[in-house]
């Protein structure tokens, strides 16, 4: 996929939402990592939002392989391969990234940046933004 380079604000929401969330289906499933074999979580593009428009990085999410391309001997759903079950699963693309800042500002882990200050001011949902301290 051709994407635009992410901001520093989108690469500290990206490393959250790999590094620290997962897999967001997985997590709405009640697991770390449904996939013992995935040792990796893509970070996976809103389909609206794409990965070209500024602030679009803020709008993706993290999926493993096996819900994000999907992977033999799996039962659950993928995202690409199996899209309409996979929403009727874990929701839209745009339901999973409003998860995925939900869960970031549950679990209090927004990262900071020397220049770029709290990555929670950025997140494209008001009122998440705003239960979590940042102004509107």
């Amino acid at each position: 996929m051709i994407s635009r380079t992410p901001t520093v604000s989108e690469q500290l929401y990206g490393r959250l939402c790999t590094d620290v969330i997962g897999c967001i289906a997985c997590r709405l499933d009640g697991q770390d990592i449904i996939d013992p074999d995935a040792s990796w979580v893509a970070f996976h593009h809103n389909d609206k939002e794409g990965s070209k428009k500024p602030g679009c990085h803020f709008y993706a999410m993290g999926l493993c392989q096996g819900h994000h391309q999907g992977k033999a001997g799996f039962s659950f759903p993928a995202r690409h391969g199996q899209e309409w079950r996979f929403r009727e699963l874990y929701g839209t693309d745009y339901e999973l990234g409003r998860k995925n800042w939900e869960m970031i500002a549950a679990l209090g882990v927004s990262r900071r940046h020397e220049t770029q200050g709290d990555v929670m001011q950025f997140c494209p949902f008001e009122d998440i933004r705003i239960n979590a301290g940042m102004p509107a």
